[in-house]
C-alpha cells in the first residue's frame, strides 16, 4: 500500500483515472482495438512465461488483473504502477505483493539485485522519460537466467501526446535493449503490438 498525504493521493488518483480514461477510448480513439492490443501482449507474455515456480515482477500493472491471474497459476507476484487507486481493489485479496512507484524515478534500490525470473513490461516504455535508465534498472534485479518480456504498440495503434512520449519501430526498440545491456532479443510483430523477449 502506497502511504501519502491526502492531497498527494488526490493528485496521484486524478493523475491514474485521466490516464485511465484516456486507456479506455483506446490507441486511435478505438475501443475495440484497446482491447484487442491487451489481448494480443498478455497472450504472448503467457506463452512466454511458462509454468510455475517463477518470480515475477508486473511494471505498469494497472488494475492488477494479469497480476492476479499469474499468482493464481502459483507464480510468486509483484505487481508495480505508481498509483495504487485501480490495483488496490483487484490485489486487496490476491496472494500479490503491489508496490506504487514513479519507474522514470529512483526506484532499484527498493528490490534485491537478481531476485526475478521474468519482469513484465508490457505497453509502458512509450510512457517513460527514462526507457533507458529504466531497462538498465529492470536488467539489474532479473536473475543471470533472467528474461523480460516487452511490448510497445505500433505506430498505426497509438498517438503521441501527454501520455505516450514516443513510438518504437522495431530497429529502435532493439538498439535500445542492446544499449541497456541485453543480450538475446527477439522481436516479433503481433496483431496491434511489437513484441519481444530480452534475456540477461
Amino acid at each position: 500500500m502506497v502511504v501519502c498525504t491526502v492531497r498527494e493521493r488526490t493528485r496521484l488518483e486524478n493523475e491514474y483515472l485521466a490516464w485511465h480514461g484516456h486507456q479506455i477510448k483506446g490507441y486511435s480513439g478505438n475501443l475495440s482495438t484497446s482491447q484487442s492490443l491487451k489481448t494480443d501482449r498478455m497472450e504472448f507474455a503467457r506463452n512466454v512465461i511458462g509454468t510455475p515456480p517463477k518470480k515475477i515482477i508486473d511494471f505498469g500493472c494497472s488494475d492488477g488483473s494479469f497480476a492476479v491471474e499469474l499468482a493464481s497459476m502459483g507464480f510468486e507476484v509483484v505487481a508495480v504502477d505508481f498509483s495504487d487507486v485501480l490495483a488496490s481493489f483487484k490485489l486487496q485479496n490476491a496472494n500479490v505483493r503491489y508496490m506504487g512507484m514513479n519507474l522514470d524515478e529512483a526506484w532499484v534500490d527498493r528490490l534485491m539485485p537478481e531476485s526475478f525470473d521474468v519482469a513484465l513490461c508490457l505497453e509502458i516504455l512509450e510512457h517513460l522519460l527514462r526507457d533507458y535508465d529504466f531497462l538498465c534498472n529492470v536488467r539489474r534485479i532479473l536473475k543471470p537466467s533472467g528474461y523480460m518480456i516487452v511490448s510497445v504498440p505500433l505506430k498505426d495503434n497509438m498517438t503521441i501526446d501527454d501520455h505516450h512520449l514516443r513510438y518504437f519501430p522495431k530497429f529502435s526498440l532493439l538498439k535500445l535493449l542492446r544499449d541497456a545491456g541485453y543480450s538475446k532479443i527477439e522481436l516479433i510483430e503481433g496483431q496491434n503490438s511489437l513484441l519481444g523477449v530480452a534475456s540477461v
